[in-house]
């Protein structure tokens, strides 16, 4: 499975991006994954949430985007692990979120 953002973001000022891909688990449960603008699970029946799916399961893809470095700092009950820096006045830098959701149909092999 991959998922792009390719095209899809930029930068006015021609900064580099930073990207944050992670996918949350039927449980609620976030599971950081690197990735540029392109994210690839290899092979997802090595996930367990993906080998033996309950029916009618679902998980999220999501990528968190900025022209600012971003870091992976999940903690409980939260529902954006991801974390930008601050500016001079205490104000985090702006990011971007992109969500798919995705059904779980078919166990592995």
């Amino acid at each position: 499975m991959q998922f792009n953002i390719e095209g899809a973001v930029d930068d006015p000022e021609g900064d580099p991006l930073d990207a944050i891909w992670y996918w949350v688990d039927p449980e609620g449960s976030p599971h950081f994954l690197f990735g540029n603008l392109t994210m690839t699970f290899d092979n997802p029946c090595d996930l367990k949430s993906f080998a033996n799916p309950p029916a009618g399961s679902y998980i999220t893809v999501e990528v968190v985007v900025s022209d600012h470095e971003l870091d992976w700092a999940p903690t409980v009950d939260e529902t954006q692990p991801v974390r930008t820096g601050t500016d001079e006045k205490g104000t985090p830098y702006p990011m971007i979120k992109r969500v798919w959701v995705v059904e779980l149909v078919d166990t592995c092999p």
